[in-house]
C-alpha cells in the first residue's frame, strides 16, 4: 500500500504541473507523444503503478482540455480503455500473483500502444462539432424500427422465461447459441435502446419530462439485467445519461463521469452477483468479499486471455492470420475469433460461451507490437469517420452513444464483432432512417 500512496503523491504533483494555463499552450499531439514516450520508459523499468496513474492523468487532462466538445467519443471511452487494457496487470501487482516478468511488461507495452494510438489517430481525424440541427428523417420508418425492436426484445425475454433449466447468464447464452434465431432476436433488440435514447434526447431541455422518461427507461434496462444478466445495456444507458447531460450543459461532465467510473470499478464485482437474479433460486450473498481476489471482473478479460495464450504458445504468431480472418468473417467466409479462441485455447465447443477474446491480442499475434498499432489505427479511423458522420443531430447522437458502448465492449471481443455491429446496427439503420424517402407506413 505504501507504493500506491507514493504514486498518488507523484500523480498529485503531476496534475499541479499541468495547470489550466500551461496545458492550453501545449500542442495536443506533442502532449500525447511526450507521455507515450514517458509511458514506454516506465514499462522498461517496471514502474506499472505510476504508468497506470499517469495514463489516467493523461485521459483526465485530455478531457479537461477538450471539455467544450461534449459529444467527443474519447471522453467516454478512454477511462474504459484504461480499465480493460491495464486492470489485469494491476490485479497481478495487488495480489502478488506470480507471472513471468516479460509477460507483465509485454502486457503493459501493449496497453500503452493501444491507448495512445487510438487517441492520437482519432484526434488527428476529428472534426469540430457542428451546430445542432434537427435531421429530417423518415418518422414512419423510425417508428417501425422502434416497434419491431421492442417486439424482438419482448419475444426474446418471453422465450427465455418459458425455457427450463436456465439459472444464469452463461446458461442463457449457451441456449441462444443452440437456437440461432434467438441470437437474431436479441441482436435486433439493440436498436430499441437507440430509439429510447433518441426519445430522451427529444426532451433533454424539458426537465420534468426528461426525468420521467429517464426513470421509466432505466427501470426497463434494470429489469433486462435482472432477467438476462446483460449489464451492457444498463451501463450503455447510464453512459447515455452522462452523454445527454453533458450535451445539455454544452461541456463534458468531467468530474461526475470519472466519479461514476470509480464507483463502477469498486461495485462492478457486486453487479456480477445479481446477473439473472430473477432466475436464481437462492438469495445473493452480498457479503461475498472476493473483489480483491477476483480483481476487476470483466475488465480483466483482455489481460487474462493474453495470459492464457502466453502460457500455451508464448504469444507466437499463428498459422491463421487473425486480422485478415476477422475481415473475412464480416462477409461470412471465416471463423469468428472469439469462437476460435474458445475452441483452440479453452477446449470448448464452437458456439458455446467462453471468456470473449482480447482485441489487442488480435494484432499482437499477427505482427507483435506493430500489429497492435495497425489494429488500433483501424479502430480509430473507423471510429472517427463514424463519429464525424453521425455528429450534429440528435438522431445521430443517439447512435453515437450505442457506438461508444461498442468501442468499449470490443476490448474483450474481436475486429469482426466491431465491424459487424457497426455496419448492421449503426450505419445501415441510420442510413435507412435518414435517406429513405418520406412515405407514410402507418
Amino acid at each position: 500500500m505504501k507504493k500506491i500512496f507514493y504514486f498518488l503523491i507523484i500523480q498529485n504533483n503531476f496534475m499541479k504541473v499541468f495547470t489550466k494555463e500551461k496545458l492550453s499552450h501545449i500542442n495536443i499531439y506533442a502532449f500525447l507523444t511526450i507521455f507515450f514516450l514517458i509511458s514506454i520508459v516506465l514499462c522498461q523499468f517496471h514502474l506499472f503503478y505510476s504508468l497506470f496513474l499517469i495514463t489516467l492523468g493523461v485521459s483526465y487532462l485530455l478531457s479537461y482540455k477538450l471539455q467544450k466538445y461534449s459529444t467527443l467519443i474519447l471522453h467516454y471511452v478512454n477511462p474504459f480503455l484504461i480499465l480493460y487494457l491495464q486492470s489485469w496487470g494491476i490485479w497481478i501487482l495487488l495480489t502478488d500473483r506470480v507471472v513471468p516478468p516479460d509477460l507483465l511488461k509485454t502486457f503493459f507495452i501493449i496497453s500503452v500502444c493501444s491507448f495512445y494510438t487510438f487517441n492520437f489517430v482519432f484526434l488527428f481525424l476529428f472534426k469540430e462539432q457542428t451546430p445542432l440541427k434537427i435531421k429530417n428523417f423518415n418518422e414512419s420508418f423510425y417508428k417501425l424500427v422502434k416497434i419491431i425492436s421492442f417486439l424482438a426484445l419482448l419475444i426474446y425475454i418471453l422465450i427465455i422465461f418459458q425455457s427450463s433449466g436456465l439459472g444464469n447468464k452463461r446458461q442463457i447464452k449457451d441456449f441462444i447459441f443452440q437456437n440461432s434465431y434467438l441470437g437474431y432476436l436479441y441482436a435486433f433488440s439493440n436498436l430499441f435502446i437507440i430509439c429510447l435514447l433518441y426519445e430522451l434526447f427529444k426532451v433533454y431541455n424539458k426537465r420534468k419530462e426528461f426525468y420521467k422518461k429517464l426513470i421509466f427507461q432505466a427501470t426497463i434496462f434494470l429489469f433486462i439485467y435482472l432477467v438476462l444478466g446483460e449489464r451492457d445495456l444498463l451501463f450503455t444507458y447510464i453512459i447515455g445519461y452522462f452523454f445527454i447531460i453533458s450535451f445539455k450543459k454544452g461541456r463534458f461532465w468531467l468530474k461526475k463521469y470519472y466519479l461514476f467510473i470509480l464507483v463502477l470499478t469498486l461495485l462492478g464485482h457486486y453487479t456480477q452477483l445479481f446477473k439473472s437474479y430473477m432466475f436464481q433460486d437462492q438469495a445473493v450473498d452480498i457479503s461475498d468479499n472476493s473483489f480483491y481476489n477476483n480483481g476487476f471482473d470483466d475488465f480483466m478479460t483482455t489481460g487474462l486471455n493474453i495470459e492464457r495464450v502466453y502460457r500455451i504458445n508464448k504469444l507466437q504468431a499463428l498459422d491463421r492470420n487473425m486480422i485478415l480472418s476477422d475481415l473475412g468473417n464480416v462477409v461470412g467466409v471465416s471463423m469468428n475469433s472469439g469462437k476460435w479462441f474458445n475452441y483452440v485455447f479453452l477446449n470448448r465447443g464452437i458456439g458455446y460461451t467462453g471468456y470473449g477474446f482480447s482485441f489487442p491480442l488480435l494484432g499482437y499475434l499477427d505482427f507483435k507490437i506493430f500489429g497492435v498499432f495497425i489494429l488500433y489505427f483501424i479502430l480509430a479511423v473507423i471510429s472517427s469517420k463514424v463519429f464525424n458522420y453521425l455528429n450534429g443531430n440528435i438522431l445521430g447522437l443517439s447512435f453515437i452513444i450505442f457506438f461508444i458502448s461498442l468501442i468499449i465492449y470490443i476490448q474483450r471481443q474481436d475486429l469482426a464483432y466491431f465491424l459487424n455491429l457497426t455496419i448492421k446496427f449503426v450505419l445501415i439503420p441510420y442510413f435507412l432512417m435518414t435517406f429513405i424517402k418520406k412515405k407514410k407506413i402507418f
